[in-house]
């Protein structure tokens, strides 16, 4: 706020409390005026009066018979006068109505005694001297008619009362001649009097102006002395060189210096420089009005943000006066307001908004010569990292891998956090597909390498997607759309990789948006259906059930592949219409083979998300009439991971009606081992990947027969999946696994040839004749 701001703040203050406390504001005393202004004319018009009185007296003493008589009368007015006058200044504006009577006093004694010697002395002289007299009492009248009207009403009528007496002692001493030479003196009187009181008038105005202009700047300068010792703010005042001219102390003590440092030092000197600073020097050079400018300082080591605001004056020695306070404490609030809206908490990174804002000026200014590369960066597995081990563990992942990209990128790009495990990076300029490419190997490589943290050697992997403008796209928009298809594609390469979009990726995406699409309406055609792999005992290949699998036929794009349509379905949430079909279909048909045999159906952990899936199950059970200790749901740990007290809670109340469960994939995920201590498995599957392996020794045989000990002793069933060839078999039964599934067994079958294969008896190879297999 500026100084006459903050003057006309503080008198609307003032204003307001003197109306709500009915104290009126002071006015100025009209009757201290007129006593000034008589003091005043008595000071100046002293010379004129003293010379009128000396040339009345000496013309008196002249006419008179007795010389001595005049002399004694004006000594005698003379020492009347002067005790007034010495009455008044001991009163000394006491009592102003005291001293004006008073001075009224001394004007009626100086003065009826000089009329009534005049005229006493008129009848005895001469013409000359009668003319002469006359004269002189009538200058005289004049000079006291003028002076009478700066007095109150008293001394006004003893003036009228002796004109009135000197016009008719005038007319009847002169006749005919002394009544116009009174009339004329009397019409000069008055004229002389209305230039007195305009005189008076005019000094009565000027001296109330100038009463008023004082205490204004007494109370100007009270306001200010109050503002500097109370207020927030500092005064300065700046000569025309920008210099320092006025420096109060408060404002010597926030800059820690002490006034005469500061004194002649250019006010900008004192701030860093910063584009705020050289817009204050464009302000004080061209001496414009400015308000609320905050410029950043350093005072002992210690940032300080100042706000100004000054305008010109015209004023000797000052060009500008301003005020300028401390807002440091606001402007690290606002800063940290900004920075928690612009960057990332945990990592201290730039967030999507300011990465968008980022983006959206590089790639409008991407051309063939300037490209733009984007990537997207998926941690792996980040949520079973986080469920298994904990958000701090987590956190700390995300940190060091928030470092680490930041190290790669270093100043040729920006690496923002967008949410979750997702990363992003942005080349903003020169970007070459190489160097992007490269860039993004270099990422896949530092990140991938181990991070310790509460005795974990966590080993994080990545999945990268990239795209380029203006070559992979033209608008921001579809350059986020082809990163992220790059990113899916990575990740179904098996993750741990970088892909750049090409546009069999966009195909690919049309693809499974027109998959999406046309699933429900396939589903009412029926072009779904259900294949049957047989599950049989690894010792005496005896049939012990099926496992169920889903396969989609399409009329014109014949078989799509699980891994296609699974996770479209999966995403877009079908998968929960379509695997309570798949219960239902697969108990229906389990319900007509013999008792012995075992149905497995896998389920989503999308359809165990939605917390139906103990309703759809039972439903199921009820309609086929199939006893549930038949119904083998094959489950993955990331159900688990998720932790959803909902879903677990269903499961385990699904198992105490008697439906049993398997962990499939076991080995691939994080922390197996827990999950068969945390949920009452009934069979655990061991992963393709590890019998495809086997062969060739090493850790796939020492985690296979690992997981067999454990299972062996926990007391549950193990399932080997992908036996295809007739030495993993028996390096199987060797090492004492329960049951086997896969194509040395036999392919999935649709539902007539699984029925075929039932009745026939025959569920694979007898020992001793390896090359025989059931195949429908």
């Amino acid at each position: 706020m500026t100084p006459v701001g903050l003057q006309k703040a503080k008198a609307g203050r003032g204003s307001s409390a003197a109306a709500a406390g009915g104290v009126r504001e002071p006015k100025i005393d009209i009757l201290s005026a007129q006593l000034a202004a008589h003091r005043e004319y008595q000071r100046r018009a002293a010379p004129s009066f003293l010379l009128a009185w000396m040339t009345v007296y000496g013309v008196l003493a002249w006419c008179a018979p007795q010389p001595l008589l005049p002399l004694m009368v004006g000594a005698v007015s003379l020492i009347v006068t002067l005790a007034s006058l010495g009455i008044i200044r001991l009163l000394n504006g006491r009592s102003r109505t005291a001293e004006l009577a008073l001075s009224a006093l001394a004007f009626v004694a100086a003065t009826v005694p000089i009329y009534g010697l005049g005229y006493t002395l008129l009848p005895t002289a001469d013409t000359d001297e009668t003319l002469i007299l006359a004269a002189t009492l009538s200058a005289h009248l004049i000079l006291c008619s003028t002076k009478a009207r700066n007095l109150p009403f008293g001394a006004k009528l003893a003036v009228l009362v002796l004109g009135s007496v000197h016009l008719f002692a005038l007319g009847h001493s002169l006749g005919t001649t002394g009544w116009i030479a009174g009339g004329v003196v009397m019409f000069v009187a008055v004229q002389f009097s209305f230039i007195a009181e305009a005189s008076r008038r005019s000094l009565t105005a000027r001296l109330a102006r100038e009463r008023r202009l004082e205490e204004s700047t007494q109370n100007y300068q009270a306001l200010l002395s109050e503002f500097e010792e109370q207020g927030s703010d500092w005064l300065f005042a700046i000569d025309d060189k920008g210099q320092l001219t006025q420096v109060s102390r408060r404002f010597a003590e926030a800059a820690g210096a002490i006034e005469s440092e500061l004194r002649g030092r250019r006010l900008y000197r004192l701030f860093n420089d910063t584009p705020e600073r050289k817009q204050l020097v464009d302000f004080l050079a061209r001496r414009s009005s400015f308000r609320g400018l905050i410029v950043p300082l350093t005072i002992k080591g210690k940032a300080r943000f100042w706000s100004l605001s000054a305008r010109p004056v015209e004023e000797d020695g000052v060009a500008m006066r301003g005020v300028m306070t401390d807002v440091t404490v606001a402007a690290e609030a606002e800063e940290r307001v900004h920075r928690m809206a612009h960057f990332d908490a945990l990592t201290d990174l730039p967030n999507r908004l300011k990465f968008t804002d980022q983006a959206e000026q590089a790639v409008a200014g991407a051309s063939a010569l300037n490209r733009c590369g984007l990537m997207f960066v998926d941690l792996d597995h980040f949520k079973s990292i986080n469920d298994v081990h904990g958000h701090r563990t987590g956190d700390i992942l995300l940190q060091a891998t928030a470092k680490r990209l930041q190290s790669v990128v270093g100043d040729e790009g920006l690496v923002a956090r967008l949410g979750g495990d997702e990363f992003a990076v942005l080349i903003p300029e020169g970007a070459s597909p190489q160097s992007v490419e490269r860039l993004a190997e270099t990422i896949a490589t530092t990140v991938c390498q181990v991070v310790r943290h509460d005795g974990l050697a966590l080993e994080p992997t990545v999945s990268i997607g990239l795209a380029i403008a203006p070559d992979d796209a033209c608008g921001l928009k579809e350059l986020l759309h082809n990163a992220d298809m790059a990113l899916y594609a990575a990740k179904q390469a098996g993750r741990n990789c970088w892909r750049r979009f090409d546009s069999e990726m966009d195909a690919a995406a049309r693809r499974r948006r027109l998959l999406a699409s046309e699933m429900k309406g396939a589903l009412k055609a029926g072009q779904f259906q259900l294949y049957y792999q047989p599950i049989v005992d690894a010792r005496t290949l005896d049939l012990r059930g099926f496992e169920t699998l889903i396969r989609w036929i399409h009329p014109e794009r014949g078989f799509i592949s699980p891994g296609d349509f699974i996770p479209i379905a999966e995403d877009s949430g079908f998968i929960r219409e379509l695997g309570a079909w798949v219960l239902e279909t697969a108990m229906a048909e389990a319900a007509t083979w013999p008792d012995h045999l075992n149905v497995a159906v896998n389920v989503s952990p999308v359809q165990l998300r939605g917390n139906d899936v103990e309703r759809v199950v039972a439903d199921a059970l009820a309609a086929s009439r199939l006893t549930p200790t038949r119904l083998e749901l094959e489950i993955t740990e990331s159900v688990l991971l998720e932790r959803s007290s909902g879903a677990i809670s269903s499961l385990k109340r699904l198992r105490t009606r008697g439906v049993r469960f398997s962990l499939d994939d076991f080995g691939t995920g994080f922390s197996s081992l827990s999950y068969l201590r945390t949920f009452p498995f009934n069979k655990v599957k061991i992963d393709r990947s590890f019998v495809s392996d086997m062969g060739d020794g090493g850790s796939c045989l020492a985690i296979i027969k690992a997981v067999l000990g454990l299972s062996r002793d926990m007391g549950m069933t193990t399932v080997a999946e992908g036996i295809e060839l007739p030495g993993q078999l028996a390096a199987l039964q060797q090492m004492g696994c329960h049951q086997i599934q896969g194509f040395l067994i036999s392919k999935p079958l649709p539902v007539k040839e699984a029925r075929a294969l039932i009745k026939s008896g025959v569920s694979g190879p007898k020992a001793g004749a390896p090359d025989l297999r059931v195949t429908g």
